[in-house]
């Protein structure tokens, strides 16, 4: 938990300073994992690396969802750095498919929902980077609360082949964290 909230402060605090890079993601990946009991498993114990592993999960169907495979991974994560970093110089927020939290969306799911780069902690990094795009650009970050948790993870197997049911569920949490600053401003006249 303090490891996470080290790594929020420096998402939130030096966001304009922050980038979206292999190194930057690695980085962050080793502060946030850097204790052996974080880790699921601690054969896999391994902060700041790429997977060496195998990774899948079973979906909600019992049918087993399967990661890119570890050899594959440095490749992918270049692209997908490099693709997020080019829709970004292009961000147009009259344009849905080029509005930041589409490029939001669309890193999260390939980062977790095909490319899964770490033995553990991937999800958290994700999200860090969804809120690392979101406050490049002037939004406010998101957060799924426990209460949705179930419905999130639910998203990933409708997002399969279509982004929007993932880009739906985002767009609600930017909807309520914007609602919260509403309300925090309110308060504080």
């Amino acid at each position: 938990m303090i490891n996470h909230h080290n790594i929020l402060d420096i998402i939130f605090i030096n966001y304009r300073s922050q980038s979206i890079t292999e190194e930057n993601i690695k980085e962050l990946h080793r502060q946030l994992m850097k204790d052996i009991d974080q880790w699921s498993d601690d054969g896999l114990y391994s902060p700041g690396d790429y997977k060496s592993f195998e990774n899948m999960t079973v979906r909600s169907n019992g049918k087993i969802h399967n990661f890119l495979s570890p050899d594959l991974v440095k490749e992918a994560m270049r692209e997908l750095i490099q693709k997020t970093n080019e829709y970004l110089e292009y961000a147009d927020v009259k344009v849905i498919s080029k509005h930041p939290l589409t490029i939001a969306t669309d890193f999260h799911l390939e980062f977790l929902n095909k490319v899964r780069p770490f033995s553990d902690g991937n999800g958290r990094i994700a999200r860090m980077f969804v809120n690392l795009i979101l406050l490049k650009n002037g939004y406010s970050p998101i957060f799924i609360k426990e209460v949705d948790r179930q419905e999130y993870l639910n998203r990933f197997e409708l997002s399969d082949n279509d982004t929007g049911p993932m880009l739906d569920f985002m767009a609600d949490r930017l909807i309520e964290s914007l609602e919260e600053k509403v309300q925090f401003m309110k308060s504080q006249k």
